[in-house]
């Protein structure tokens, strides 16, 4: 993939060195991946596939094949077969284990959790392109579930050497949101990957965060009149094909095809080894300047690229030669109680005699604050070198409650040293407003090493297919198949838009109730008290009405519209809550059953 800038991710250098992906296992961790389509038949692996919608061992497929067709575009771009069907992947060696996560039911901790670490011993790469929900408001802290089953998987899956977990860093940034609000892109255990146009520019709705460790190419969606499209499979039809699929949803599955490229080179490497590998090898002359800046190490780094675009053969090269990285270490300090009054400075301080960290790698801020609006604070932290990065952005449309509670980490520090004075600096979205509040609670973590990383040196393989071991991959062709279409009655429905009040604030020992106005028909929900602290389906109704009532309002958004279906994103008082309900007839109903849960994570494409 190349650019009008020469940016190229020098994938078919890679190949040229005989690289495929050879007996590297990747995970889609999607709602599904079709193992009948010709260009994945032979790629996917039936016994480490699982179904946690229907909790079936040895099946991958999606639960809808005229909808959902976001797992298998996925696994399209890491290994699709060079058959000449749609696209070729960027690892056609590999193999994938489809983990359909996503369908009809919401997800929950557990269920991440589990599909996190599913064959986990035998899966060297989790490829993830979901997240948070990108409206600018919505907060989904990392469940205690799925941290520790990142943390278990990163260190003792893939024989001891730890799973490589690829996350996309989210599509939000048009309506203000940022990635630092994802706790997925903000565990230590992850890779989030961001995507870059061909001509090497930020995607219109990409979205920024000290966390994001690297780019890859992809579509943008608000640029369909440009001829750069990624042609995946399709679930239509075991030839079909589809041209729609990208930003960082196309984006992180680049990556995770990168990776196994580099894992076939060397097996060896562990999940903080590939880390980094991609800190050393990305390649960061692109962009606009104001995009970039260094640290006090030496570092180039992107709250947009993270270290730079991936460079599969220089990946190659290194891992080919590469010397394991030392230890990791960790140094914290916690002030608690802290009650002072914001906009100001917190200064913590990490003493060369305490901490032993001399090499930073990742960062980690929590802070507990109360101020006018949670979108309204902004925080940055300056290290003890003087490098400053943006912790937590703001968001202008987060105005759903004063409390902001938030764990956010930061890879720009990378290099640098870990002891001495570090200051949390706390400011307002909107500086000249006179908004002020209370910060309660600081805490820092550093990760990194006592030694230093060995220095890293490429192997002098050269890359010319020439001169090299040819792999022979036939071009991608765009196809002409075109795919019959659905009965009217399994098409979705284009909706309206949404709208709700809050008439009552769900708290445990309440229930949920509100109002949603869906174009000119309302209708009213009720859930009981337990869907605050249950993680399971709690039954729910929906009553319509013929009038509106007073209430605050709430944040509404789509999961599915359809004539047998509608599912909404609920946000009141901070929470998230994804109701379900089934429709017999389009809206001639008085109620309605429906099924609802707190907190779930939509995908990201």
């Amino acid at each position: 993939m190349g650019s009008g800038r020469n940016l190229d991710s020098k994938i078919t250098q890679a190949w040229c060195m005989g690289k495929t992906g050879q007996n590297v296992l990747v995970a889609v961790v999607d709602d599904g991946v079709w193992s009948r389509h010709r260009d994945l038949k032979d790629a996917v692996n039936l016994d480490k596939s699982y179904d946690y919608q229907r909790n079936w061992a040895g099946s991958s497929d999606p639960g809808n094949l005229w909808s959902d067709n976001h797992g298998t575009s996925a696994a399209g771009i890491i290994a699709a077969a060079p058959n000449g069907v749609c696209g070729v992947g960027v690892a056609p060696g590999a193999k994938i284990a489809g983990i359909r996560l996503y369908g009809d039911n919401p997800t929950t901790d557990l269920m991440e959790a589990n599909a996190l670490t599913s064959s986990m011993y035998d899966v060297s790469i989790y490829s993830c392109s979901w997240g948070s929900a990108r409206t600018g408001f919505d907060l989904k802290p990392l469940g205690a579930r799925a941290a520790e089953a990142l943390q278990r998987g990163a260190t003792q899956g893939r024989g001891g050497r730890g799973s490589i977990y690829v996350f996309a860093s989210g599509n939000g940034g048009s309506n203000g949101d940022s990635c630092a609000y994802d706790g997925f892109a903000n565990s230590i255990y992850t890779i989030p990957i961001s995507g870059v146009t061909a001509d090497g520019e930020m995607m219109s709705s990409g979205e920024q965060c000290g966390a994001i460790m690297a780019t890859t190419f992809t579509r943008d969606s608000s640029k369909d009149w440009t001829p750069n499209r990624i042609i995946t499979p399709g679930t239509t039809g075991r030839s079909s094909c589809t041209s729609d699929f990208g930003e960082t949803s196309a984006a992180a599955p680049l990556a995770a095809g990168i990776i196994a490229l580099a894992l076939e080179a060397n097996p060896r490497l562990s999940a903080r080894d590939v880390q980094h590998l991609i800190a050393e090898t990305a390649n960061n002359n692109f962009g606009r300047g104001n995009l970039w800046s260094w640290n006090a190490a030496g570092k180039k780094v992107s709250r947009a690229f993270g270290f730079g675009l991936l460079d599969a053969e220089k990946m190659v090269r290194y891992a080919e030669k590469w010397r394991s990285v030392p230890t990791l270490k960790s140094c914290e300090a916690t002030l608690r109680n802290i009650n002072r009054t914001i906009p100001g400075t917190v200064t913590l301080n990490l003493p060369s005699w305490k901490c032993s960290v001399n090499h930073v790698e990742h960062v980690q801020l929590y802070v507990l604050t109360k101020f006018t609006k949670r979108g309204f604070v902004k925080v940055n932290l300056r290290s003890p070198s003087r490098t400053e990065s943006v912790m937590i952005p703001g968001r202008p449309n987060d105005q759903w409650s004063a409390y902001l509670e938030l764990t956010v980490s930061s890879v720009q520090f990378w290099g640098e040293r870990g002891t001495g004075w570090w200051e949390v600096v706390i400011d307002s979205l909107y500086p000249n407003q006179g908004h002020s509040g209370t910060v309660y609670d600081v805490k820092l973590v550093v990760y990194g090493t006592q030694q230093s990383p060995p220095r890293q040196t490429p192997s002098s393989v050269n890359s010319g297919c020439a001169n090299q071991q040819q792999v022979t991959l036939p071009p991608a062709t765009k196809p002409t198949v075109k795919p019959t279409q659905p009965p009217v009655t399994q098409l979705p429905v284009t909706s309206p838009s949404c709208s709700c009040k809050t008439l009552t604030n769900p708290s445990w020992g309440s229930n949920l109730k509100v109002q949603l106005q869906q174009g000119s028909e309302i209708y009213e929900i009720q859930c009981p008290q337990n869907i605050v602290s249950s993680d399971i389906m709690i039954d729910c109704q929906m009553k319509k009405k013929t009038y509106t009532v007073q209430g605050s309002s709430c944040g509404c958004d789509f999961s599915r519209w359809s004539y047998n279906g509608a599912s909404w994103w609920v946000t009141v008082g901070g929470e998230k809550f994804l109701i379900s309900c089934t429709i017999s007839s389009p809206w001639t109903m008085v109620s309605y059953p429906c099924r609802g849960i707190r907190n779930s994570s939509p995908l990201i494409g």
